[in-house]
Order: structure tokens, then sequence, then C-alpha cells
């Protein structure tokens, strides 16, 4: 949103007035974004990056989704549109999908803002996209810190069983296209890999969106934003997150607040790790309320990934959001972190 805080306050004083200003402005929070480079950055070994492949060790196993308990509560929740397609995909183990790789020694250089994180080697993400959507939690993700020195890694090569499943898709999508005579895919044109596409990492002073945690806490914002003329200019300077023409960066995001397609995906990381619930009930929302706020509290975003970025599929939906307990992001308890899943 806003690169430096003096910049931020010109902006909001045009928007708002000098007065308000001042409260809108308390209310920014740090937080970094992953800015898509146009140079062939990405064969530089352990660089940030968004898709492609990773940089491991060698003998480092690409992580693998096992064969979850509770599949067939899964499929169910596809209906009878998606249940063919995710039992198909859950009735075996499958590599998870690679999504990001984050160069922790470029993040501790941008300061303050990547306190939280290891100064030293790299997080990478997996996710497993095609459960995702119907399965909030720990099982659909893996977020694992690597500390091996760069000149020990190697470029992992995607695992055949995601390249099958790739080419499966193709076909199938290309068989249904010429039937309605619609363009066929191409090789990439899947939902199991992105392009590898090296980024590099910028502070943002982001405003937290009022569904937020941050501004749910902040009882001046929540106050100001009581006034109708002051909501509504304060939900416009969020439309430019819903752009997706080009490379926009600004939903590609590590750390800060999150920019939620409904409402914030902690209390979704609260429901499943405390509740065992994909989604509350209005009734059971209300009724826990207490605890669910405070609950949240203690999570924080890690990546939150705009899947037609990653994907680099205009038509593409969703929002995938890697969310850890800060005490857990204290401990490097990375196995702990939890995947949600928004779409408008």
């Amino acid at each position: 949103m806003f690169s430096i805080a003096h910049e931020a306050r010109k902006a909001l004083e045009k928007t708002f007035g000098s007065e308000m200003a001042e409260t809108i402005a308390a209310a920014l929070v740090p937080a970094i974004v992953l800015k898509p480079l146009a140079e062939a950055g990405a064969a530089v070994p352990g660089a940030t990056r968004i898709g492609g492949t990773p940089d491991l060790p060698n003998g480092f196993s690409w992580p693998v989704r096992t064969v979850p308990a509770n599949a067939g509560e899964i499929v169910g929740r596809g209906g009878p549109t998606h249940a063919p397609h995710l039992r198909k995909h859950l009735e075996r183990e499958l590599p998870f999908e690679f999504v990001a790789q984050v160069d922790l020694a470029e993040a501790a250089r941008l300061g303050p803002a990547a306190a939280s994180l290891p100064g030293e080697g790299r997080l990478l993400f997996f996710y497993d996209g095609a459960v995702a959507p119907w399965h909030n939690g720990p099982e659909t993700c893996q977020v694992i810190w690597d500390r091996t020195p760069v000149a020990g890694l190697e470029r992992k090569r995607r695992p055949d069983a995601l390249t099958a499943l790739g080419e499966e898709y193709v076909k199938q999508w290309n068989q249904t296209a010429q039937k309605h005579g619609w363009p066929p895919a191409k090789p990439d044109d899947v939902p199991y890999w992105g392009p590898a596409r090296p980024a590099r990492l910028e502070v943002r002073l982001r405003l937290p969106h009022p569904h937020s945690v941050e501004a749910q806490e902040n009882a001046q914002l929540m106050a100001a934003l009581e006034d109708e003329d002051t909501a509504g200019a304060y939900y416009e300077i969020f439309s430019v997150y819903w752009d997706k023409k080009g490379d926009d960066p600004t939903r590609q995001q590590l750390l800060g607040p999150p920019l939620p397609e409904q409402d914030d995906p902690r209390y979704e990381a609260v429901a499943v790790t405390e509740f065992g619930a994909q989604h509350l009930s209005r009734e059971a929302r209300q009724r826990n309320w207490p605890i669910i706020a405070k609950a949240a509290v203690d999570w924080q975003l890690l990546l939150q990934l705009d899947l037609s970025g990653y994907l680099q599929q205009e038509l593409t939906e969703g929002t995938a959001y890697f969310l850890i307990r800060s005490t857990d992001l204290a401990a490097r308890a990375f196995d702990k972190a939890v995947a949600v899943y928004q779409q408008t």
C-alpha cells in the first residue's frame, strides 16, 4: 500500500482530512510483499520466488500428503460436482504442490518488519490446492525451514505424480474444450504448479482490513469507522487489492495483516484447531465469540498467496493463507502451520 510513513500520511490526509488521518495512520501495520521480477532470477539457488520447484539439499524428499483419515467426509463437502475428483485425489498419497520459497537472509535485511522470522535459510511453502477449497487445516499444507548453505542446494525436479496429474488435467480439459469450441489448454495450464517467477521482498505499510484482528483490536479505528463516509472511503482503499491485472504484488504477502476474501482467516484457523470444525455456524460463533476472538490474536499470517497470481491463470479464484500461532513461530515449529482457503 505505502512504502514509507510520510507517503502514507500525505495520501491519507487527502482522503480523510488531517484530523481523521491521524487515527487512520496510527493503524498502519508493516507487511512484506513478494514483488515479481522481470529478470531471470529464478535460477539463483535459494532465492525468493513464487512457483517452479524448490531448492533443497541432495537427499531431501519432496513432502507428501498422506491419505486423510476423514477422506470420506472431505469428499462429501465437494457435493456431486466435485466429489468424484476429490475422491480420486484423496484415495492415494500425493506430493504437495510447491508454491513459494522465501530467502530469510533477504527478509532479515528488511529490519523490524521481518523480526519474527529466522534470519538464515529459507522457508518453503507446499500446498494441496486440489483439496484445500474443501478442507482447512494443517493437513493441506507443509512449511519447511531449511538452513542448508546455498552451496549445498539443488533444484528439485517436479515429482512424476504431479506431472501425470497435470497431463491428465490437460487431456480432460481439451476433450471438453473441443466439444464446446473453447481454446485448448497449454501443458502448464494446470492447477498443480505455477511457473517459476523470481521475486523481491519489499516492506509495505498496510491498513488492516475492517474484518481483520488488527482492526477489531483497535478501538479508535473501529470508532472512526462507525461514520458512514469514513467507512466508505476506508473500504475503497482496499479495492486495489482485488485488481488482478498484470503482476501486481499487493496480494502476495509475508507477515502483516491478511487481506480476507471473507472474514479474517485466523478465525477459521481457530475453528479448526480449537473446535475441530471447518466452519462454525452463526449460532456457535456468537456463543463462543469471546473464546474465538481471544484465540485469534495468538495467530498470525505467515504467507498469503493469491492463487491467480501464483498459477498465472486469470480465471483462477481464491486465496491461500498460511497461518501459525505466534508461540509456534517463535519456537520455529513450522510444522504447526495451518492453511485456510477463501474465495468470494
